[in-house]
């Protein structure tokens, strides 16, 4: 009777030694792969609810559940590409591109082609009147609400005045 509870208690022992408790984690329903650090998935989705509820102005419950499991060991992740991922599943965050002409921000796309296709159309017409760009244009990775998407001739109209001089 005693070697059978030793033996018990040896396994616990040894299977406390090999596994410990990790986190996976469920955005509407997918499992994202692998195993993640507690630690991190906490921090992570602490980010990702206080920025989403500056964003969208309102709580709603997350679209992301976190489900305690076994492992031998964390797939190694980066808490805040982790933090952008469970963010980006909320309703009313869009993942967009502010265009800055400068300092200045002029406007913001959903398409990064697009504010290159508008800056090389520009180029081009301007070309034709000897005017060039004095101003770099760039663009930075944003999370807002869709509606800030910045119409096609505003941005054209916007760049041209930022951007380009006689």
């Amino acid at each position: 009777m005693k070697r059978g509870i030793l033996c018990m208690l040896s396994a616990l022992l040894l299977m406390g030694l090999m596994f410990r408790v990790g986190n996976q984690v469920e955005i509407r329903g997918e499992l994202l792969p692998g195993v993640y650090d507690p630690a991190i998935v906490r921090q992570s989705a602490a980010a990702a609810e206080r920025a989403a509820e500056e964003i969208c102005r309102v709580e709603e419950a997350p679209p992301f559940r976190v489900l305690p499991v076994l492992c031998a060991r964390y797939t190694p992740v980066d808490g805040d590409a982790l933090s952008r991922t469970m963010l980006e599943a909320y309703d009313g965050v869009a993942a967009l591109y502010a265009v800055y002409a400068g300092d200045e921000r002029i406007g913001t796309v959903d398409d990064p082609g697009l504010a290159g296709t508008i800056y090389d159309e520009r180029m081009a017409t301007q070309a034709m009147t000897g005017a060039r760009p004095n101003t770099p244009v760039t663009l930075k990775r944003v999370y807002t609400t869709p509606d800030f998407v910045t119409d096609t001739m505003a941005l054209s109209r916007a760049l041209a005045a930022a951007a380009f001089t006689s």
